[in-house]
Order: C-alpha cells, then sequence, then structure tokens
C-alpha cells in the first residue's frame, strides 16, 4: 500500500521533467497527484524577480487555493516557479527541486542538481544541494523487469539465435540535429550488421517527422524491428532484454536511464557539439560506463559495470528523513 503522505509533482507537460520528478515519490511508494503547469513568458520574467507577483496569473490562483500537499516536488521552469510561489505562501510546505533552481534555492527544502551542471551555492545553501551523477528519472529495477517480461515475450528474445542492439535515436536539441546524410549513413549501417544480431530501434520526440520518415523508407524491407510501429511502447524491455543498448549523444536523461541498466552503453555521435553534453559523456567515458560510436564505425562488446550510484534513492533517502524530522512517517 502506498504511503498516505500527501504529494504533488509539478511540472510543465514535458515528459521529460515529468519522468525526472516521478522518481522520488515511486521510490518512497508515495501516490501523487501530477500538476501541469503553462507559466507565460510574463509570468516567469516577473516571478524570477518578485516570486510573488504569481499571485497575479490565472494558472498560479487555480493552484493556490486548493487543498495544500505535504510534499511538493517539482522539476522545469514552470514547476520551479510554482513550487518556490506556493512556498513563500505557505512555509510549512516541504519542496524539493529537480535542476537548478538559481536564486530560488531559498524556497527549497532540498534541490537535486547533475553534476555537469557545474552549479555552486553560498555556504548557507549547501546543506540542501544533493549533487547527482546524473539525472534522475522514474525506473526501477522492478519495471525494468515487468517490462523486460513484455518485450522478451513480444519478440521471442529467450529463444534468440543471435545477440540483440537497441538503437534510440533522437534528434533536434540544443545543439544538435540529425541530417540527410547523417540518416543515410545510420540506416547503412544498421543494414550491414542485420546479419549479425536482432536489430530494434526506436525514435523519440526530438526526431524530425522528416527524418523519422525517411528513417522507416531506409529500413523498410530489412530485418530490422523499429519498435514504433506497435502500439505499446516497448522502449523501457528494450532496455531491459536487448544485448547492447545505443543512444544518440543529446539526451543526458535517455543515457542516464540506459545506464541504470547497468549494462555498458553505447553513446552514438550525431551532428552538432553542446558543451554540457561533453562534459557529462566525459565524466562517464572515464568510469568506463559508456563507449563513444561513430556512425559508419559501429562496433559491440558485451559488458556490465558492477556498481553505479542510483542518484534517485540518494534523493528519495533524502527527501524521507526531511519528512521523518517534520513528524511523518514512512
Amino acid at each position: 500500500m502506498p504511503h498516505d503522505i500527501k504529494c504533488w509533482v509539478i511540472t510543465s507537460d514535458k515528459k521529460g521533467t515529468i519522468h525526472q520528478a516521478s522518481g522520488i515519490p515511486i521510490r518512497l511508494d508515495i501516490d501523487p497527484e501530477y500538476k501541469t503547469i503553462k507559466l507565460s513568458k510574463l509570468a516567469k520574467f516577473l516571478g524570477h524577480i518578485n516570486i510573488k507577483m504569481l499571485t497575479f496569473f490565472k494558472t498560479i490562483k487555480d493552484i493556490s487555493i486548493l487543498d495544500m500537499p505535504i510534499l511538493a516536488i517539482s522539476s522545469g521552469h514552470d514547476g520551479l516557479l510554482t513550487n518556490a510561489y506556493l512556498k513563500a505562501k505557505y512555509p510549512n510546505l516541504i519542496t524539493v527541486h529537480i535542476q537548478n533552481p538559481g536564486a530560488l534555492i531559498r524556497y527549497f527544502n532540498l534541490v537535486a542538481i547533475p553534476k555537469h551542471d557545474d552549479v555552486k551555492f553560498s555556504k548557507k545553501y549547501q546543506s540542501k544541494v544533493i549533487t547527482t551523477q546524473m539525472s534522475l528519472h522514474h525506473l526501477t529495477s522492478q519495471k525494468l523487469a515487468e517490462e523486460g517480461e513484455k518485450f522478451a515475450n513480444k519478440f521471442n528474445i529467450i529463444n534468440a539465435d543471435k545477440p540483440s542492439i537497441f538503437f534510440s535515436i533522437g534528434g533536434k536539441a540544443v545543439g544538435y540535429d540529425l541530417n540527410d546524410l547523417w540518416i543515410e549513413k545510420f540506416c547503412d549501417s544498421l543494414i550491414n550488421l542485420q546479419n549479425q544480431y536482432r536489430i530494434f530501434i526506436t525514435t523519440s520526440r526530438r526526431t524530425q517527422p522528416e527524418h523519422r520518415i525517411k528513417i522507416q523508407k531506409l529500413l523498410l524491407d530489412t530485418q530490422i524491428i523499429n519498435i514504433d510501429n506497435y502500439e505499446y511502447n516497448y522502449y523501457i524491455g528494450a532496455l531491459d532484454k536487448c544485448d547492447f543498448i545505443c543512444i544518440t549523444e543529446e539526451s543526458i536523461s535517455m543515457i542516464s536511464e540506459a545506464c541504470f541498466t547497468q549494462k555498458h552503453i553505447f553513446v552514438l555521435k550525431i551532428p552538432g557539439f553542446r558543451k554540457k553534453i561533453n562534459k557529462f559523456t566525459a565524466n562517464l567515458q572515464k568510469k568506463q560506463y559508456i563507449t563513444y560510436l561513430e556512425v559508419d564505425n559501429l562496433s559491440f562488446k558485451k559488458s556490465f559495470f558492477t556498481s553505479i550510484n542510483d542518484d534517485n534513492n540518494i534523493v528519495a533517502e533524502s527527501v524521507k528523513n526531511i519528512l521523518i524530522k517534520y513528524g511523518y512517517k514512512l
């Protein structure tokens, strides 16, 4: 039975931020209410000048008159400002933010910030900060196993006569995007590998429609299985059951989720560059969690790493201690 702690997860409608914030209540066995917030540019601008100015915006008025939770967890810009406003109005609310809160850190009991953001706070606030190695996410060992079984049954993975590779292809992001030449090279490489491996592929919300269509066309009449063509989302199951996982480099969240499997992850270079991504992947390379691959030189060797800090559990345990300190039982 879930713990009887009223909790809100406050984010925009972006799945990435929802997944980041939902990992904590999942690990604390708390069933949260999800509050989707969309603030205007003006609200965001004024909110950073004075958080209490958000009281003039209907979105904030509507949420602030509800019965307040005990715990509010936010992620993303919209969630940050909303949660900070609620803390200013209701000081007894326990607030947690995932990602860098900037100057609004004073409105939070705890913040979890990735190491690659390279953020430093004054000594006054350092006790509130947990630095994570990767992005937080919603995956658990139980979820992986459950989805892995569905994937294995659907695609007969257990009795397969050759190893499997799962390619997760992203696309347009800050500093990155695919192009026709890269897609052609990528599909040629997959076709050359299909006799050695069972190949599964998926695209993401970042993949431009024209690029998704081009991939579909180039891989038509091959043995490669595009799981986008199925009504059920087999993404998590593929992470669990495929022998090799290859993720395009632009998504820290997807690389973090893949590393949770404790398999050695292959990161596929795509056109573009971003310093933040480079710093993140360099740290993982140093720890030998990942190997970078070029699109026209795909080579896979199976290995696992035996230990990795589960940032999600570390943050969840800290939140649990705050709740206990405030007199709530878990």
